[in-house]
């Protein structure tokens, strides 16, 4: 037992314990949810390749004091419209001309995609489990200490 700032005695390492499992699973549904949303974006989607027509810095994020490098592409669809739209990436060595291999949404065909969708479920959810892991390694060290 430890005694908080007001005196009074709580236990440590359980309510780290308790974070940390509600982490994980949080990280799995959401790495789950995002993996068969990209799931269903695969099985409709088209393959085509895209030109970089332009890389510029844009705001990262809701703060407009913080920028990013962003590459936008232009492609054509099956339909023969030009669309553009910006990666979900960027890489320094990319220029202007370069293409890359992506994937659209015949109905929006301003939705796209590079790669598959188990890089980004894989991100997402490991970055909650993780951080459910420390948390509740951290309530388990503090368990063990106090007894």
């Amino acid at each position: 037992m430890n005694k908080s700032a007001g005196g009074q005695k709580m236990k440590v390492g359980v309510p780290h314990i308790v974070a940390g499992i509600i982490f994980i699973v949080a990280g799995i549904a959401l790495a789950v949810y995002v993996y068969q949303q990209g799931q269903a974006f695969m099985r409709t989607a088209v393959e085509t390749t895209a030109t970089i027509t332009e890389i510029k810095r844009v705001a990262a994020g809701s703060s407009s004091k913080k920028t990013r490098m962003a590459a936008f592409v232009s492609f054509q669809t099956e339909s023969g419209s030009t669309q553009t739209a910006r990666l979900d990436y960027y890489v320094i060595t990319m220029n202007v001309g370069d293409t890359v291999e992506i994937k659209y949404d015949p109905a929006k065909p301003f939705v796209i995609m590079t790669g598959g969708p188990s890089r980004k479920s894989l991100l997402v959810g490991g970055v909650a489990v993780l951080f459910g892991l420390l948390i509740g390694i951290a309530g388990v060290i503090g368990v063990k200490r106090k007894s």
